[in-house]
């Protein structure tokens, strides 16, 4: 079995605490294991996979409650245990999936990123159609650098499963990360680029109309093109609108639409929305489009 060491523990653990950004989730529910479904009639691989994810949450409640950046023995103690777990479950069943996957998944919480990728290698080759597969493999090679490799498997994962948000909004992740790369290598010329990002984040938003990275970042997208068409930014703005938000976030999202307005040179609709921002710390941002207002009204 496997030893980690206090350091690598403390990288899981911080990694957990943040694990819901860009894939993380993604992966119980590309193999429906959650609660609701393991129940009297689901497998004992299920029941077992379940017990292992609850073991887990557990562990980083508990983490959590210490407030100590320094592990203790227990919790290593129980690092240990789940890491062995997931194992015996692979060696009990070597020909399913689900096992491998998870454990991937674990070993890259643990920083054990190599062993990791080999699991992942090792689930493409039992199954090359497995999007999550492609998808993880994808992040390694995004991680390493090596963003044409990275570029072909998330690709995959999304032809696997094109209605899975999380592959879209990692692709348009991916392009903008290494923009000026894919453009240098002349992969992408800067109009390919541009067009293939903002469909990626405007899928992904799509998707999921409810996920506010999603709707957030496609809307930011029209700042990173070359030729944004502002008519398009200005809907994606809107669209947030809809999504539940705090006075501060509305009054956001009011300055973004009031600086596309006036690229749109509709003034007075600018004008109008400006004077529905009052939070504090947007102030300076809102003066400052109000004076951009008034040299235009001079210019005229």
């Amino acid at each position: 079995m496997m030893k980690y060491n206090q350091s690598d523990f403390f990288c899981f653990l911080i990694y957990l605490v943040t694990a819901f950004i860009i894939c993380n989730v993604q992966l119980q529910a590309d193999i429906k294991i959650d609660a609701s479904d393991v129940n009297e009639s689901a497998s004992l691989l299920e029941r077992s996979i379940h017990k292992l994810l609850e073991k887990q949450k557990v562990l980083i409640q508990e983490f959590e409650k210490s407030g100590n950046e320094n592990l203790n023995s227990s919790l290593e103690m129980k690092a240990q245990k789940l890491a062995e777990s997931w194992e015996y479950l692979i060696e009990k069943y070597p020909d399913d999936v689900m096992p491998y996957l998870f454990y991937g998944k674990f070993l890259r919480k643990l920083n054990q990123r190599e062993k990791a990728q080999l699991i992942f290698i090792n689930v493409m080759r039992m199954n090359p159609k497995l999007a999550v597969a492609n998808q993880q493999i994808s992040n390694f090679y995004a991680e390493d650098g090596n963003f044409t490799a990275a570029f072909g498997f998330i690709i995959k994962a999304i032809d696997i499963e094109p209605h899975t948000p999380i592959y879209h909004y990692q692709l348009g992740g991916l392009l903008h990360h290494y923009y000026r790369s894919f453009i240098d290598e002349e992969i992408f010329t800067r109009e390919a680029i541009d067009r293939q990002m903002l469909e990626a984040f405007r899928k992904a938003a799509q998707l999921e109309t409810n996920n506010r990275n999603y709707q957030f970042r496609y809307a930011e997208t029209f700042y990173d093109v070359e030729s944004p068409n502002w008519e398009m930014a200005l809907e994606a703005w809107e669209n947030i609108k809809k999504i539940k938000l705090s006075i501060s976030e509305i009054a956001a999202v009011n300055l973004h639409q009031a600086r596309i307005l006036i690229q749109l040179q509709r003034y007075v609709e600018a004008e109008k929305l400006l004077t529905q921002v009052n939070t504090p710390h947007l102030l300076n941002t809102k003066n400052e489009l109000i004076e951009k207002l008034n040299k235009i009204s001079d210019q005229h």
